[in-house]
């Protein structure tokens, strides 16, 4: 599910984007042609320049406090961009733009209240406008306070009724209160409005909420109506394993989740639980954890899944992987201390199972993380702890494990595919610790977005990577083109450096030294490999590349070849035109470079995870919404760019069109 995640990108992106720039109106504070491109004190020094030379008036000057709000922002000088701000909106107090980039500001220094007040005051400039109150629930729910969230997504839902997202970001707030009829009713609702080819979900979060109250017979009879729905996907049998092993069926709870880690042996939760349940039969086996972590190793990746993996196989202690969650997500702290219980579980240690689940059972694992799929099961845990022996110790067969969901399909909200787009399988590769150039903030956060949502709308293998050196990224490849000739669609997102040398483009390693430009051959990856990795793809070949950054390599890089010498080194990525049935994406247009954005992702990336999740966009029109706002953000100094052709007598939706229902 993607309440968190999905309401924290729409908030970012309305932000920023309610901030659009027209080119022309910011030339007065950069030379470079965009404020959001140039160096933050470039810009403040030169909007303080021209704000000083009383030259400016109008929407000129408004628009140089805005962008130097916006550079003292990305400073983390909160106060002096707030100034800013509020000087923008004295000279145009009707434009909610500037109250929605104060709000930021507010929010991103936890001034909770003034933010809020901010966003009010938008809402009374656009009262009809439903996205805001979404917006501003968002942010109630940041500061804990539920009950006024619930209060604004039911007034989005007055001014688009019907509409499945704000039924299910209701019912996260109904969770977070504890009110679970409530947030069942909601679900309900979602699975009224949705498209009938992606009721499954609906019906999956249902249960999801069935389970944490112990109803496992109405959990098991939603499980099966999804069931019915996507018999092809592991997700609904993990899901009837964690319900069966909950209500006492440990032999079918057992097949059920044998039959889902076959189905998909690199997904954790699938792979640590179907050992858990048989360990707790008797049955110690880990063979199936030991090759998962092997396969992460073999791909570079040392994250929080290989951890835990390290921790079930004896290479790493409780201890030692608990003292990693302080700097990680809620969704991660939950997650692990379900697995690290379930660990102590295992071992009879009563008493440190019970500490780490009672972690697990609070309201902000519920709140920010439907999809948290350890959460029912340390409630069952903890039921079982607790009602059985209030002291330490517990009976043998108590319940286990509940995966909420596999973080493949959880777009579901109601937004159905109602064209079946066949096996569709994903490579995304984020590079930001480069070695011998100051490393990137964004890239590995951009990729792990993208991933992310590219899970949650139904793409059955993501593979994730990051901080690749050309090794490792060589063989990423090369596994990913092994994949690709039994999928129908094969995409590649790579965020990162990327450069172009002597008419040839280039993804850069994070190990790459390009003392010379004889070495790019040597030391980086040139793009026709990306594209080859996707070329035995069935239906559709699409690259996409965040990697138009400014280029540290280039001032370093000693000019030695006679083509290279005479064509030079590009500040982007030259243009291209791939084979037909191939669509290669540009973050930014050919010879032009990318804005690495406010925060931790960069702008294309906030665009495209956002309208992806668009039901009933053709991947062309897709990329042209993602075109727009980027434009929007980066006050129109970014323009993404489409490269190649693609089937016209065939349509392709990441997600498909809803359906019109009668009223």
């Amino acid at each position: 599910m993607i309440v968190r995640l999905s309401t924290a990108a729409m908030t970012l992106f309305l932000t920023i984007g309610s901030n659009a720039v027209v080119a022309s109106e910011l030339k007065s504070c950069s030379p470079l042609g965009g404020a959001g491109l140039a160096p933050p004190d470039q810009v403040i020094a030169l909007c303080t320049k021209q704000i000083k030379s009383g030259r400016l008036r109008g929407q000129d000057l408004e628009w140089a406090y805005s962008s130097r709000g916006e550079a003292h922002r990305n400073k983390g000088n909160f106060e002096l961009a707030i100034a800013d701000y509020d000087e923008a909106i004295k000279l145009r107090p009707e434009y909610a733009g500037h109250l929605i980039s104060r709000a930021l500001t507010y929010e991103r220094k936890k001034d909770f209240q003034h933010s809020l007040d901010d966003y009010s005051a938008a809402i009374k400039i656009e009262p009809n406008n439903s996205s805001y109150f979404n917006f501003r629930a968002a942010t109630y729910m940041a500061a804990d306070d539920s009950r006024r969230a619930i209060a604004d997504y039911s007034e989005a839902l007055r001014l688009k009724p019907d509409y499945p997202y704000y039924f299910f970001f209701r019912a996260s707030a109904y969770l977070s209160v504890g009110d679970y009829d409530l947030a069942i009713s909601d679900y309900t609702e979602t699975i009224r409005t949705s498209e009938p080819n992606d009721v499954w979900s609906g019906y999956l979060d249902r249960a999801w909420v069935y389970r944490m109250k112990g109803e496992y017979a109405r959990a098991l009879s939603d499980i099966e109506e999804a069931i019915k729905r996507i018999a092809d996907k592991p997700r609904g049998y993990m899901d009837r394993g964690l319900a069966r092993f909950e209500s006492g069926s440990y032999d079918l709870a057992e097949a059920d989740l044998a039959r889902a880690t076959q189905m998909n042996p690199n997904f954790v939760t699938s792979v640590l639980l179907h050992y858990v349940f048989s360990a707790r039969r008797g049955k110690q086996n880990l063979a199936e954890i030991q090759a998962a972590a092997s396969n992460l190793e073999s791909h570079g990746q040392n994250g929080i899944d290989l951890q835990v993996y390290k921790l079930f196989l004896g290479r790493m202690t409780p201890q030692e992987l608990t003292a990693q969650l302080g700097g990680m997500s809620v969704l991660a702290n939950c997650n692990v201390r379900a697995f690290v219980g379930e660990w102590h579980l295992l071992r009879k240690e009563y008493d440190a199972a019970r500490q780490n689940f009672q972690q697990v059972d609070t309201n902000k694992c519920a709140r920010w993380n439907i999809d948290a799929e350890l959460v029912p099961l340390a409630i069952a845990e903890l039921r079982g702890l607790e009602e059985v022996h209030p002291n330490p110790g517990i009976k043998e067969s108590v319940a286990v494990f509940t995966p909420s969901k596999p973080l493949e399909a959880v777009v579901s909200l109601g937004q159905a595919a109602t064209i079946d787009q066949g096996r569709r399988i994903a490579l995304v590769i984020g590079n930001s610790a480069y070695k011998n150039v100051p490393p990137l903030i964004n890239p590995v956060h951009d990729a792990e977005m993208v991933a992310s949502v590219l899970k949650r709308i139904g793409f059955e293998d993501v593979t994730l990577i990051e901080d690749l050196n050309k090794d490792t990224m060589v063989q990423a490849l090369r596994d990913f083109a092994a994949r690709a000739e039994k999928a129908d669609w094969a995409l590649v997102y790579y965020a990162g450096h990327g450069m172009e040398v002597g008419g040839i483009n280039y993804l850069i390693p994070v190990d790459a030294r390009l003392a010379t430009d004889r070495d790019i051959g040597f030391e980086a990856v040139p793009l026709d490999q990306i594209l080859n990795a996707a070329e035995r793809a069935s239906k559709l070949r699409l690259v996409i590349l965040d990697a138009c950054r400014d280029n540290p390599f280039k001032s370093q890089m000693k000019r030695t070849l006679v083509v290279a010498a005479a064509r030079g080194v590009s500040v982007g990525l030259a243009p291209i035109e791939p084979d037909p049935g191939t669509l290669v994406v540009y973050a930014a247009k050919g010879g032009e470079k990318a804005f690495d954005g406010d925060g931790n992702n960069g702008p294309f990336a906030v665009a495209f995870t956002k309208d992806v999740l668009i039901p009933g966009l053709e991947v062309r029109r897709l990329f042209d919404f993602v075109r727009d706002d980027v434009l929007e953000m980066t006050h129109r100094e970014q323009q993404p760019f489409s490269y190649g052709s693609i089937s016209g007598r065939q349509d392709f939706y990441f997600i498909g069109p809803v359906a019109k229902t009668d009223k």
